[in-house]
């Protein structure tokens, strides 16, 4: 089995059993243009600009923004927050 296998086999097992981390932590490695290569084609353009939320400097996709939040662009977490003092998409 060379190292390509055991890693894949490696993160099947993790999988079964819920643990994503290690995961996430490799896949964070791999350039943008690699992941959203490996998506179905339809969605490679909403993933293809990134755009920062002006208060937690966090890169997000356009879904995951509020823009023109007195005059800053805001995630939905930073805009909730800011406005409502509580998480995005809890009461």
């Amino acid at each position: 089995m060379n190292l390509i296998e055991r890693v894949v086999e490696q993160i099947k097992n993790d999988l079964l059993v819920g643990d994503v981390e290690a995961l996430e932590e490799l896949l964070s490695f791999v350039p943008k243009e690699n992941l959203i290569g490996y998506l179905p084609e339809e969605e490679w353009e909403k993933y293809e600009n990134e755009y920062m939320c002006n208060n937690c400097g966090g890169g997000f996709i356009r879904e995951e923004m509020d823009f023109d939040v007195n005059d800053q662009d805001l995630c939905k977490n930073c805009n909730h927050i800011s406005f409502n003092d509580a998480p995005y998409g809890k009461e």
